[in-house]
């Protein structure tokens, strides 16, 4: 007996090495491609997550570089990255690929201690030992997970995701040893507070740890102790405290107004987002269980906004098939505990990204953790029907030939992220009806131009079907009008037209914040010869938002394009009014006042900036400007 576990574990552990293999194989084209979109502004363009030196000072400006804010130990990463790596596109991508495989090996020891807690159930049919192995596989190589991995800027993502893994198998091992009698509640209180901390310093929703404590001790120790009674320490960490820290998290930073304003910047309401998000649960089923290259992609821009519960016409069904699937899996928690965890857990994952908070519509990285649930439940279904059809082979084999349908479509996937051209060529071809992937196939080709003469028209080509795509937002209208500028050859004046319509019709989206700098960057260089008075209607259409980052721009401008002082003065104060805990508007206007010769007013801002600067991120601006008011 003893010889026969031993053999089974050694057995384990080469399949699991195996697949540990495989996984690396899979993704190592992949490795070679390149840098996308939101990787440029908070890694490539980003001079803090490159220090020369590792000292304490460029950690904390490297930790506090993250554009919104927060993701500390994310973009220290970076850093570090960088330092030890180099810049390359490269070592990033290993590092995400490394830490993937950690939360592989993670996900097998996390699925054996539940499966070792559901087998021990009373009356519960015991599943096979090769779960764990076959469930960590399927998650490894399922093609749902590459944009985690070879995305860069994703690794906030898989950091986050780790830590939450960690915590939760931290917490079911200590409610194990709680059970046999034995102390456990150190480890129960390092996973859930300690790696809840983590993983929200790299992610916001790795304050999903706690709602994920809480699905395991539903499905599988009921809040028990070692004596059968309710153990009112684990309630009061699961329920009691979450409950009041969320009520406090409404009241003071997702009050319902909070949560409303954020959709100013939004072609969709909130409750057409919620509509909406119905069906892109569906579509995420769909792709992690049945994946084709053909539909997976870094942008899913191109799905339609449900605007009423009959349009599209799968709006009601898709909801009323989610509460129909939400409500399985509470009655399964009973029954089939595993199956009942996998698709709660799956709802879980979605609570945040997929829910009420403003964000777009869909990206195939929230599944990096949801999936988890999903092949869970898919296996343990496997495993259950041919178990009890006394044929656990043959569930075994239809569990490996999933795998490797995952692993080919993997691999295909990680071949065409290997070149950047080919990957948003084919992006654009596979998403026909997404201006997102339009326009980096234009931008691709635009990069190539200078060596291939066919590859600006067709850059043109891509970029205006983008422009026609794009109902709200004008990226792709103004990178037409910039592009050619800079070429010294005419702009279609329907381009610019088209610019000035979308911004008094729509919102200020982030990428049209992007496209306005990079007019002001154009003009300021007199790379372009857009006539002044036309891109100062551009900026002043866009400041007429009230969007600080626009007004910003317009003081810019006005200051340095046109040279007037004064509506340059009242752009950059308007910004610091209505937002003086920035330290980044306040550097801008002392930027200006020391460019006027305003040195004391500049100085006065600067040690408001200074003091509210809290990792540094401004300081080496702050001593440029100190510099020349100090003369």
């Amino acid at each position: 007996m003893i010889t026969s576990v031993q053999t089974h574990s050694r057995n384990e552990f080469y399949a699991f090495l195996l697949i540990l293999l495989i996984t690396v194989l899979v993704y190592m084209p992949g490795l070679n491609g390149g840098f996308l979109y939101d990787d440029y502004i908070n890694i490539v363009n980003n001079p803090l997550v490159h220090p020369e030196s590792l000292t304490p000072e460029n950690l904390l400006q490297a930790s506090g570089s993250f554009t919104p804010g927060g993701r500390h130990l994310s973009m220290l990463s970076f850093a570090l990255n960088s330092y030890f790596l180099g810049p390359s596109a490269y070592g990033f991508k290993l590092v995400n690929l490394a830490i993937h495989l950690i939360n592989g090996i993670l996900i097998f020891f996390l699925t054996r201690v539940l499966l070792k807690a559901c087998n021990e159930r009373p009356g519960q049919q015991v599943l096979p030992a090769w779960l764990p192995t076959i469930v960590s596989a399927a998650w490894l190589l399922n093609p749902m997970e590459l944009t985690t991995v070879l995305y860069v800027v994703q690794r906030m993502t898989g950091l986050s995701a780790m830590f939450v893994l960690t915590g939760l198998l931290m917490y079911t091992i200590g409610r194990f040893r709680q059970l046999q009698s034995q102390p456990g509640m150190l480890l129960i209180l390092t996973g859930l507070i300690g790696c809840t901390t983590l993983a929200f310093l790299n992610k916001e929703n790795g304050v999903l740890l706690f709602p994920f404590a809480l699905l395991i001790e539903l499905a599988f120790f009921k809040f028990r102790n070692s004596s059968g009674t309710i153990d009112r320490s684990i309630l009061t960490l699961l329920v009691i405290f979450p409950a009041l820290a969320a009520i406090t998290l409404m009241i003071t930073s997702y009050s319902p107004e909070r949560v409303i304003a954020g959709y100013t910047n939004r072609s969709f309401t909130l409750e057409q987002r919620l509509m909406t998000e119905a069906r892109v649960l569906w579509l995420y089923l769909r792709l992690i269980l049945f994946p084709r290259n053909s539909m997976l992609g870094v942008w899913h821009d191109d799905i339609p906004v449900s605007t009423t519960l009959d349009l599209p016409s799968t709006t009601l069904p898709a909801i009323l098939g989610i509460i129909t699937l939400f409500a399985a899996g509470l009655l399964l928690l009973r029954r089939a505990p595993l199956m009942g965890f996998g698709i709660l857990w799956f709802f879980i994952a979605h609570s945040l990204e997929s829910s009420i908070i403003s964000l777009e519509i869909a990206h195939e990285h929230r599944n990096y953790l949801a999936s988890y649930g999903v092949v869970l439940t898919l296996f343990s279904v496997i495993a259950v029907l041919f178990t009890r059809i006394e044929k656990p082979w043959l569930g075994l084999a239809v569990a490996i030939t999933t795998i490797i349908a995952f692993t080919l479509v993997t691999f295909e996937r990680s071949q065409v992220w290997s070149n950047p051209l080919q990957h948003m060529l084919i992006e654009a071809a596979n998403h026909p009806n997404s201006a997102k992937a339009q326009y980096d196939a234009g931008r691709q080709l635009f990069l190539l131009s200078a060596d291939d003469k066919n590859a600006f028209p067709a850059g043109i080509a891509y970029t205006e079907t983008a422009a026609e795509l794009d109902r709200t937002g004008f990226i792709a209208d103004l990178s037409l009008v910039t592009i050619t500028s800079r070429r010294g050859m005419p702009s279609n004046p329907v381009w610019l037209k088209n610019v000035k319509s979308k911004i008094r019709q729509y919102p200020l989206s982030g990428s049209d914040i992007s496209a306005l700098r990079q007019l002001l960057e154009c003009q300021q260089s007199k790379e372009c010869n857009i006539p002044h008075d036309q891109a100062d209607e551009v900026f002043r259409l866009a400041a007429q938002q009230g969007n600080l980052q626009a007004i910003t721009l317009l003081g810019f401008y006005e200051a340095n394009v046109l040279g007037r002082i004064e509506p340059a003065r009242a752009a950059f104060k308007r910004a610091v009014e209505q937002s003086p805990s920035d330290p980044s508007y306040r550097v801008n206007y002392a930027s200006f006042l020391a460019a006027v010769g305003e040195y004391e007013n500049a100085s006065a801002q600067l040690e408001f900036a200074r003091k509210l600067d809290t990792f540094q991120v401004y300081k080496s601006q702050i001593n440029v400007i100190n510099a020349v008011s100090s003369k």
